[in-house]
């Protein structure tokens, strides 16, 4: 009966596919999370049961991209460069002070408030809020998400990944990556924001009510488990090594099926990155930092008149996850220039809005060393095309700011106050001048010949000049009517 239902799964329209999704990740009898979790692994090749497979590897990779793609609101994974954000959509999010926000319970607390204002909305506008999955330990989505599912993917990844370097059976590679990026973070992943904070204010809810139907925090097996006891760390080793052998194939094969898979593979990294501190170092120490400029470079170039703003976003949110780790990865991220391909993409897509504040973000991160620094604040053109983009989308940098959880360098962040401060210096001296013009009226008013005085002052200056004209400019008339 499993088989029977996870294959009516393929053959769905997508209405009916989001509906048997649900259905199935409610992991009622017979489609159990073990059932499930047992159908797909032997599908994969990584079942010690010597049974017939029910389904080829790519069917059992497209199960996997639907049911876990129905959390997020998307049955068929088409749509998942939609989980990347410079910043959150959607309205109704309040920003508290840093006064307000330290007086109940200091940065953790504060950044905690924030991920809970941004992720409700933002699971709004993907179309994830009202799906019901259960989540628990022994769920079907669970199942999914845990290690022998991640590694039986990664598995075939790794199996595969000589075949996928020639160009061999690129549709495979993408679902694997597809499937492999909602194992990993089944959420929406925000620039500068970190992803754990993210679940657990979609586990509070709206109001502080827990959901058991959010993704848990725990669910990610690769992050360490207390500070000072690393387990896994082989399993964590590996992940990070076939996903950057991956990126490394993607990058060589240049534009391939519109940057999807790069896309996948790139959001399966900053999910890895931003989440484990081990996973980090070690993707630092294969070459991330220098793998990612230069992608973020060939982005650049290769970008036409209408881009694909997805990949920019997920470049600039790794380079920034990057960057949160210890001041040598800070430094490598100053030496490659980081920040002068943040200006870049400002300048060259300021019409963008999600890009200009992917890449706000990461120009506060990278300017928190003194030599980005100082870089930037000894460049005019540097400062202006940062002013440009401040002009251009105040709000949306100044939200991109707020919702990141990095602290971000005060040079990048003075525009604003620059140019809040002389917004209101502009706005007081309006209002003065305004006084001022309604004073001198109403004492013109009360003592009566006030027309008649600018009139013979105009008389006066005109006569000395000896000219008759300019008298009559003075008063507003011609000559004939003198």
């Amino acid at each position: 009966m499993a088989e029977y239902k996870l294959r009516a799964l393929l053959r769905s329209d997508v209405p009916a596919t989001l509906t048997l999704a649900e259905t199935i990740l409610s992991s009622s009898p017979p489609c159990t999370g073990a059932a499930v979790l047992q159908e797909l692994l032997l599908s994969l090749g990584v079942s010690d049961d010597a049974a017939r497979p029910a389904f080829t590897e790519a069917e059992a990779l497209s199960i996997i991209v639907r049911l876990l793609g129905t959390l997020v609101g998307d049955a068929t994974g088409d749509e998942l460069d939609k989980l990347t954000f410079a910043f959150p959509a959607g309205p109704g999010r309040e920003i508290e002070t840093e006064e307000v926000a330290n007086a109940k319970g200091g940065t953790l607390a504060a950044a905690q408030r924030r991920a809970a204002g941004l992720i409700a909305p933002t699971l709004l506008a993907m179309g994830s809020g009202g799906a019901m999955v259960d989540f628990d330990s022994s769920g079907v989505a669970a199942s999914l998400c845990s290690e022998r599912a991640v590694l039986a993917v990664i598995d075939l990844i790794r199996r595969r990944a000589v075949d996928f370097e020639r160009g061999d059976d690129p549709y495979l590679r993408q679902e694997a990556l597809r499937a492999l990026r909602l194992q990993l973070m089944p959420l929406p992943l925000v620039v500068g924001c970190s992803p754990t904070l993210l679940a657990e204010a979609m586990a509070a809810g709206a109001g502080g009510v827990v959901r058991h139907t959010a993704v848990p925090a725990g669910a990610w097996w690769w992050i360490e488990e207390d500070i000072g006891y690393v387990t896994r760390g082989m399993e964590r080793r590996f992940v990070v090594e076939v996903v950057m052998r991956a990126l490394q194939g993607l990058t060589a094969a240049g534009t391939h099926m519109g940057h999807k898979p790069r896309g996948a593979a790139i959001c399966c990294l900053w999910s890895l990155v931003s989440t484990s501190a081990a996973c980090r170092t070690r993707a630092f120490q294969l070459g991330a930092c220098e793998l990612v400029v230069e992608l973020l470079k060939l982005h650049i170039k290769e970008a036409g008149s209408l881009p694909i703003e997805a990949p920019f976003i997920a470049l600039c949110g790794l380079l920034v996850a990057l960057g949160g780790g210890p001041r040598l990865h800070e430094r490598r991220l100053v030496e490659l220039e980081a920040d002068t391909l943040a200006l870049a993409l400002m300048d060259r897509f300021l019409q963008h809005r999600q890009v200009a504040a992917g890449a706000f973000v990461l120009l506060g991160v990278v300017c928190r060393d003194p030599t980005a620094a100082a870089r930037l604040q000894e460049s005019k053109e540097k400062m202006a095309v940062l002013d440009s983009a401040r002009n251009r989308w105040p709000d949306a940098l100044d939200e991109a700011a707020r919702c990141s959880t990095q602290q971000l360098a005060s040079i990048v962040q003075k525009s604003s106050i620059t140019r809040q401060s002389a917004k209101g210096q502009a706005t007081e001296e309006r209002v003065s001048s305004s006084r001022a013009v309604v004073r001198s009226s109403s004492r013109r008013d009360r003592y009566g010949g006030g027309s008649c005085r600018s009139m013979s002052s105009s008389m006066r200056s005109g006569a000395s000049t000896g000219s008759r004209g300019a008298q009559c400019r003075a008063l507003g008339v011609t000559p004939r009517n003198m």
